[in-house]
C-alpha cells in the first residue's frame, strides 16, 4: 500500500488532507472510503427528507382534508443507519473503526489518517478480524433497517 502507482482521487474535496498523510495506494483507499461515506450520507439525508415530506404531507391531508402545498420545519433524525468498521492490516490487524454509527465522513477519515502503509499483507487475519467485529456487534434490527459496511484495508 506504500507504492505510489495509485494515489488519492485528484478532484475529491479532501485530497490535499489525504495526500499529506498518505500519498500512495493507502491514500487511494482512504479517498474511495471518504467518497463512499459521503455518498451514503447524502443518500440517507435525501431519503429522510423525502420520507419526511411525504409523511407530513400525508398527515396534513388526513387532518385538513386538503393536500399540503408546502411542508416546513420537517424534523429529521440526523442519525446514520449504517454502522462502519474498518480493519487495517499488514502482518497484523488493527481495528481502526468498530461499529461506528455516528461519526461524520470527515471524522471517519480523521480516525484513519494517522495510519501509515507498511509491511506485508495477511488477508486471512483481516477477514477473521472483520468476522469477529460483525459477530460481536450484530444487531437483529439491522437485518431490515440498517446496512453494515466492513472494509478491510491493508496498511
Amino acid at each position: 500500500m506504500a507504492c505510489t502507482d495509485h494515489q488519492p482521487l485528484s478532484d475529491a474535496p479532501v485530497t490535499a488532507r489525504i495526500r499529506t498523510h498518505a500519498p500512495n495506494r493507502l491514500g487511494a483507499v482512504y479517498s474511495a472510503l471518504y467518497c463512499f461515506w459521503s455518498a451514503r450520507h447524502a443518500a440517507a439525508t435525501a431519503m429522510q427528507e423525502t420520507l419526511g415530506a411525504r409523511f407530513y404531507s400525508t398527515l396534513h391531508t388526513f387532518f385538513s382534508g386538503r393536500p399540503a402545498t408546502t411542508v416546513v420545519d420537517q424534523p429529521t433524525t440526523g442519525t446514520r443507519r449504517d454502522a462502519y468498521s474498518v480493519v487495517l492490516f499488514n502482518q497484523s490487524t488493527k481495528n481502526a473503526l468498530v461499529n461506528d454509527l455516528s461519526s461524520t465522513s470527515d471524522q471517519l477519515l480523521d480516525a484513519l489518517l494517522g495510519e501509515q502503509a507498511e509491511g506485508s499483507t495477511d488477508f486471512s487475519s483481516a477477514l477473521r478480524a472483520g468476522e469477529a467485529i460483525m459477530v460481536e456487534n450484530w444487531s437483529p434490527e439491522r437485518l431490515v433497517t440498517n446496512s453494515s459496511a466492513f472494509c478491510p484495508v491493508t496498511f
